[in-house]
């Protein structure tokens, strides 16, 4: 007969695909779904749960998968890739949550500065698969807040091995009375961290990945998935021989990988297990926070849900402001960071196995995290009405401190036309991303004036150079559109992929200039249709028309004649609704 345990952690796989799969139906992280099915078999199966230490270390190689997969994928290239406002701002957010926290949460919750220390930690971490999971969906990864906000959460990603050093520095305590011993106490730990650092470097710039790159010649999947495990967890268990923790060390053996030249198929065959055993650990999160949470916490998490919230949006808005990002830019970065992430809760275990954190600290510190984790969505969908209602309510209402605070990264820049009169039988390029930079780069080859509206300072640093006119705002503010020349103007062309920003920009193009031609594009078929009811001239849908080109190469590759094959396309756009 097979031993209870088996059984037990099937079960617990099978509630992990449930939980996951209906997260997933409700356009949720499946981490959610992990977390509340761990908080149902903890309040149901309580107590007759066996085996914890078996549960317990499948966490434990959890957590390390996860942070070896971080180190896979760490390059320091990545920080330059980001820019310096993501980089930096990533790293200022993190030290104003932290410095804020540690500030306000012992007397706000009642607890030690140690225990503030590693939920302030915890909670100024985003969630990277959540976030980018949502800005994915919106069509919003290479809009001007979406890079910023992608940027912003590798910053934060690499950050987690100096934090898990700090805090486990933290977690050992200091005991020592003399000078010497003080200091022999915060030193020791960083000097072994930086040996065990420096092994990996050494190790990580030729023997590593030298010896993989001979193993990848056996062209043998299932060796390479033993050998990267194995070195995975030897080489953690190595490092926290050696005073490091063990969680760090997985990261640390990433590293090691992260410049060999299979470090991407590694990656590939790891990951399988690394989302198997990330599952356990969070629902032994789940499994861990339910036990013993007293009605008396809610008020605790509903504090630190408030605390999270305000501290974060704000601090990241403030931040984005002064790099020089639009206010629309920095709101919706702002919305999109506001929740807690995945590692906070593996910073939440190191407190809980360190002793810093007791059970009811650890329970609020999940608890809070999942709330944000389902918020986080929601305050997606709503970001874009919200920043119109909030900042429309800010120019009317308090005009003069938006003309202190907000005004000059909103209508501060534009070059080299000033004057509505300077501008007339032209076109409005609103967006300058791929398909608004392409469109102008024809129009100058038809030497067409244009002039272009967006609120990324990249772009329009570009057009400068390129001695091109631009308007620095947002098109869905009537008084940049007018700027830009709008009521003489021949036509607008709205290249951005956003349908409810087109129509509030439709809305003020029909109402000063009814007779200019809009041309749209629209992702979505009732999205096409909604613009082309409201009076777009014509509404371009992109994969629509990569269809037709693909279509188009595939026939002459059948030796189709020309007029034949457009004949076919034609006759495929007449029949098509638009």
């Amino acid at each position: 007969m097979l031993p209870p345990l088996i059984l037990q952690i099937s079960l617990i796989i099978a509630c992990a695909f449930v939980g996951g799969f209906v997260a997933h139906k409700l356009r949720l992280s499946v981490i959610i779904g992990y977390i509340f099915v761990g908080f149902i078999l903890g309040a149901v199966f309580s107590n007759n749960l066996e085996g914890q230490e078996f549960l317990s270390f499948f966490s434990e190689i959890g957590i390390a998968l996860l942070l070896f997969t971080l180190g896979l994928e760490f390059n320091f290239d990545h920080i330059r890739s980001v820019g310096r406002p993501a980089a930096l701002g990533a790293f200022f957010q993190i030290v104003i949550v932290t410095t804020a926290g540690f500030v306000t949460l012992p007397a706000i919750m009642s607890i030690s500065y140690t225990q503030a220390l590693f939920i302030s930690f915890a909670v100024s971490l985003s969630s990277t698969v959540v976030v980018s999971k949502i800005l994915y969906g919106k069509g919003d990864l290479t809009a001007s807040y979406g890079e910023l906000s992608l940027g912003w959460l590798v910053t934060q990603d690499l950050m987690v091995l100096p934090i898990l050093v700090i805090l486990s520095l933290a977690g050992g305590g200091i005991h020592g009375n003399g000078v010497f011993q003080v200091a022999g106490e915060i030193f020791t730990p960083i000097i072994k961290a930086l040996f065990v650092l420096y092994i990996t470097l050494i190790l990580g710039r030729k023997l590593i990945p030298y010896l993989f790159k001979k193993l990848a010649l056996v062209e043998s999947s299932e060796l390479l998935l033993l050998a990267s495990f194995s070195f995975a967890i030897l080489f953690a268990y190595f490092a926290n021989f050696l005073g490091v923790t063990f969680a760090v060390g997985a990261f640390l053996a990433g590293l090691a990988l992260s410049s060999a030249v299979i470090n991407h198929e590694v990656f590939a065959q790891i990951r399988p297990l690394r989302d198997l055993f990330s599952s356990i650990f969070f629902v032994s999160i789940g499994l861990l926070a339910v036990r013993n949470f007293p009605i008396s916490n809610i008020p605790l998490v509903l504090v630190l849900f408030a605390v999270v919230v305000v501290l974060k949006i704000l601090s990241v808005f403030f931040i984005s402001l002064k790099f020089g990002f639009h206010t629309k830019v920095s709101f919706l970065t702002a919305t999109a960071l506001f929740g807690v992430g995945e590692f906070s809760l593996v910073i939440g275990k190191l407190g809980s196995d360190t002793g810093i954190l007791d059970q009811s600290l650890f329970n609020v510190l999940v608890a809070t995290t999942a709330l944000t984790l389902i918020a986080t969505p929601f305050l997606s969908r709503v970001s874009k009405p919200l920043y119109k209602k909030i900042f429309g309510a800010i120019k009317i209402r308090f005009p003069r401190a938006y003309g202190k605070f907000f005004y000059k990264n909103d209508h501060g820049k534009s070059f080299p036309l000033e004057k509505e009169e300077d501008m007339a039988n032209h076109i409005i390029i609103v967006g300058y991303g791929r398909v608004g930079r392409e469109s102008a780069r024809i129009f100058d080859f038809a030497k067409v004036p244009y002039v272009v509206i967006d609120y990324s300072l990249k772009h329009l640093k570009e057009l400068k150079g390129k001695g091109r006119p631009f308007v620095y705002g947002d098109a869905v503010n009537e008084e940049i559109l007018t700027v830009a020349g709008v009521k003489t103007c021949k036509a607008i062309v709205i290249a951005i992929p956003d349908a409810r920003d087109s129509e509030l920009i439709l809305n003020h193009c029909l109402r000063l200039n009814p007779t200019a031609k809009f041309i749209a594009r629209a992702h979505r078929d009732c999205d096409a249709a909604r613009l082309k009811v409201r009076g777009v001239s014509s509404v371009v849908e992109p994969e629509f028309e990569a269809s037709l080109s693909l279509v188009r190469h595939a026939l002459y590759s059948m030796e189709m004649g020309i007029e034949e094959i457009e004949t076919l396309l034609a006759k495929a756009r007449r029949g098509y609704r638009f």
